[in-house]
C-alpha cells in the first residue's frame, strides 16, 4: 500500500493551516461569522466542528459559496478553486455553468442589494439562461471574442429580478460560447495530428486514425479529444439535441495532466496547457507534482529526440534548441514513440522509487 510521505502530510498541514488563517482574517475584516457562513450557504452549524473550516473543501461549489458569503470578488474565489482546491477556475465561457456563478458572483460583490442570497439563486438563474441559449442556438452572431473581453464584459451585467441583463449578455455573445475551450482542445488536437501524421509517413502515407493511439490513450482520452475543438461546449448539431456539453470537459488537474503526458509533453507545455484551461502550473511544492516535475526532467535529458522532434514541428518554441533540421524519418519516428510511452516510462521509474503513479489508470 502506498503511503504518504511525512513531507506530503506536512505540506497539506500548511495549506490547511493557511486557509484557517485566511477565514479568520475574513471573519474580523467583514464582521461574518462562521455560522453566517453556513446559514447563507444552506448547512448546518456546529461551533465544535465546522467542516470546511477544519478541512479544505472539496467541490468548486463550496469555495464560492464561502467566498460570496463574504462578498469576495471572482479573483479571490478562482484564487481558491485553483490554489486550495486545485480544479479550474471559472470560465466564462461555460455558459450553462460557471458563467452563472461569475455573473452571481459579481452581483454579490458589488452589493447592490445586501439581503438577497445570490448563493441561492443559482438554479433559477441557470434555468433563465438555459431558456435563452435554447432560443437562440440557431441564430448566430459575428465574430468570436477572447475569454477576457467576455470577462470585462459580464462585470457590467447588473443584478435584476428576471435575469434580462445576463439573458441578453448570452444572446449578444452566442458564439463566443460555441468555442469554449477552443485553444486548449486546439493544442492537443496539435499534437494528435503531428503524431498520426508522422506515423502515416513511416507507412508510406497511408493515413494512421485515431484509434491507434488507444493503445496509449485511455478511452475516456480519446472520447474527449476526438470531438471538435471549436464545438465541445455546443449543442449536438445533428439531433439538435439542446443539452450542452455534449462531451463533457475533465473538471480535475490531474486528469488533464494525464491526457498531456499521454501525448508526451514535458514540463514546460504542460504549464502552457494548464494556463489555456485556467489551472494553476505544475506545483513544486505538491507531493505528486513535484515528484512528476523533477522526473520529466530526468526523462527528457534521456530522450534528446522528443525536443528536436518537436521543435521541427513547432509544438514548443525553444530559441535555444540545437539544429534539428537533420532528423531523419527513423529519428523521428522513435522521437513520437518515446512521447507516448512517457506515461509507461514514469510509472516504471515511480515504482523503481516505491511511489505511486497518479498519472495512469490501472
Amino acid at each position: 500500500m502506498h503511503r504518504q510521505s511525512k513531507s506530503g502530510s506536512s505540506r497539506m498541514d500548511l495549506s490547511t493551516s493557511k486557509w484557517k488563517k485566511e477565514l479568520d482574517s475574513l471573519v474580523r475584516e467583514t464582521g461574518v461569522t462562521l455560522q453566517d457562513v453556513c446559514g447563507y450557504i444552506g448547512i448546518e452549524y456546529n461551533n465544535k466542528a465546522v467542516g470546511f473550516y477544519k478541512k479544505i473543501p472539496k467541490k468548486r461549489e463550496m469555495f464560492i459559496g464561502i467566498g460570496m458569503a463574504f462578498r469576495q470578488e471572482l479573483s479571490v474565489i478562482n484564487g481558491w478553486i485553483s490554489g486550495y482546491g486545485g480544479k479550474k477556475s471559472l470560465y466564462s465561457k461555460d455558459v450553462l455553468s460557471d458563467l452563472i456563478w461569475i455573473y452571481l458572483i459579481n452581483c454579490n460583490h458589488s452589493n447592490q442589494n445586501p439581503d438577497v442570497n445570490y448563493y441561492k439563486l443559482y438554479d433559477e438563474c441557470r434555468e433563465a439562461v438555459r431558456q435563452t441559449y435554447d432560443e437562440i442556438w440557431d441564430e448566430f452572431t459575428t465574430g468570436t471574442l477572447d475569454t477576457v473581453v467576455i470577462d470585462s464584459k459580464l462585470e457590467t451585467v447588473g443584478p435584476d429580478p428576471a435575469f434580462e441583463g445576463i439573458r441578453a449578455f448570452v444572446a449578444e455573445n452566442m458564439d463566443s460560447f460555441k468555442t469554449a475551450y477552443a485553444k486548449p482542445r486546439g493544442m492537443l488536437a496539435t499534437y494528435v495530428n503531428t503524431i498520426l501524421g508522422t506515423y502515416s509517413q513511416a507507412n508510406d502515407g497511408i493515413a494512421t486514425p485515431v484509434n491507434f493511439l488507444r493503445g496509449y490513450l485511455d478511452d475516456s482520452m480519446i472520447n474527449y479529444i476526438t470531438g471538435s475543438a471549436d464545438s465541445i461546449n455546443a449543442m449536438d448539431m445533428k439531433t439538435r439535441s439542446k443539452n450542452a456539453n455534449v462531451k463533457a470537459v475533465p473538471k480535475l488537474k490531474k486528469t488533464h495532466i494525464a491526457i498531456c503526458l499521454a501525448l508526451g509533453m514535458a514540463e514546460d507545455e504542460i504549464n502552457s496547457y494548464l494556463e489555456l484551461m485556467g489551472f494553476l502550473p505544475l506545483d513544486e511544492n505538491d507531493k505528486d507534482e513535484g515528484a512528476l516535475v523533477e522526473m520529466l526532467a530526468v526523462w527528457e535529458s534521456e530522450h534528446p529526440l522528443t525536443r528536436a522532434y518537436k521543435n521541427i514541428y513547432e509544438l514548443v518554441r525553444d530559441e535555444n534548441a540545437v539544429d534539428t533540421a537533420e532528423l531523419s524519418a527513423r529519428e523521428e519516428l522513435q522521437a513520437v514513440s518515446d512521447m507516448l510511452m512517457l506515461r509507461n516510462d514514469l510509472d516504471y521509474e515511480y515504482m523503481k522509487k516505491g511511489l505511486e503513479f497518479p498519472y495512469l489508470k490501472d
